[in-house]
């Protein structure tokens, strides 16, 4: 059968139809969205069909395909840089794990298409400096991740950190990281006792007052070859004065021999780690007995640091 049949024979007035053979003629109903009286049809695109009004912040969810633009009922187009239309917020939402990209088309908001190219710019640089383990690493062209460091002079004293705070790592001006031992403003004092002098109690090598703490990298201890007989001498942290002997064990203390022999002596440490930090306030002293004859030193290398 033929689509379309008339109401009457010879009358001319046709109805619309569908010939669906077997089934006869199915008749095709346009849809309407006026008031009573009124006959309004809803609008439709010849290539596209039915539009649909979505709604004041209803979601598009889209499984597949690319989303180039969305149109209102009005047949304006919807910015797809905004999100905006006449009632209300469009979201587009993408399902889970379903590679759909998204293209911002037709936007006149520059700056937001600025912004948009600039992450996205910024995330590639991010990425050029990802390796996978033993990677090819070319100078002057393959990019990392620099970590620098904050370039202090030598005999400066850099700034103090809070406690439980984060603090830029020191420098030396040829970009050589300071270390423990290894502190800018490192200190080297030495006492010269001659015979005349006598032994000596408690006597300061370096000072500090609260608020402070000595920390130690290096002690040289040398008798002179002229000394007419061994001499003791001990090192240690005190307010007042260096620890007391104990048959147990006595804290603070850095170095003791009891008795060097005439031309002889000792060093601890070289400079390159602590060999013991001082409490708060704590002076470095030493005591040692008369070098009889000739002559003794005691040197040590030292920085403060606050408490």
């Amino acid at each position: 059968m033929a689509d379309n049949v008339s109401i009457t024979a010879g009358s001319g007035t046709t109805i619309a139809t569908d010939d669906c053979t077997t089934a006869g003629h199915t008749q095709i109903v346009k849809l309407a969205i006026s008031t009573d009286g009124s006959a309004t049809l809803i609008p439709a695109v010849a290539a596209d069909g039915l539009l649909v009004n979505l709604g004041t912040n209803n979601d598009v969810t889209l499984t597949s395909g690319t989303v180039t633009s969305l149109t209102q009922m009005n047949g304006a187009a919807i910015s797809m840089n905004s999100g905006t239309r006449d009632a209300g917020t469009q979201r587009v939402t993408i399902a889970t794990n379903d590679a759909v990209p998204v293209t911002f088309t037709g936007s006149t908001d520059a700056a937001t298409q600025t912004t948009l190219a600039s992450l996205l710019t910024s995330s590639q640089l991010i990425d050029d400096t990802v390796y996978a383990d033993e990677g090819a690493f070319t100078l002057a062209s393959s990019k990392i991740k620099a970590v620098g460091g904050y370039a202090v002079a030598h005999n400066a004293s850099p700034d103090a950190t809070a406690a439980g705070t984060v603090g830029i790592g020191i420098m030396n001006r040829h970009r050589v990281p300071f270390t423990i031992g290894g502190h800018p403003n490192v200190v080297s004092a030495s006492a010269f006792v001659a015979d005349s002098d006598n032994g000596q109690t408690n006597a300061a090598i370096a000072t500090v007052s609260a608020g402070s703490k000595i920390v130690v990298t290096r002690i040289s201890v040398m008798a002179s070859n002229a000394n007419t007989a061994n001499v003791a001498c001990k090192i240690g942290f005190g307010a007042s004065a260096v620890p007391a002997d104990a048959l147990t064990v006595a804290a603070d203390i850095l170095a003791h021999h009891p008795g060097i022999p005439p031309g002889g002596g000792f060093t601890i440490g070289d400079g390159s780690g602590m060999l013991g930090v001082g409490a708060d306030g704590a002076d470095l002293r030493y005591t040692c007995g008369d070098p009889a004859g000739g002559s003794l030193s005691v040197t040590a290398s030292y920085y403060t640091i606050e408490s």
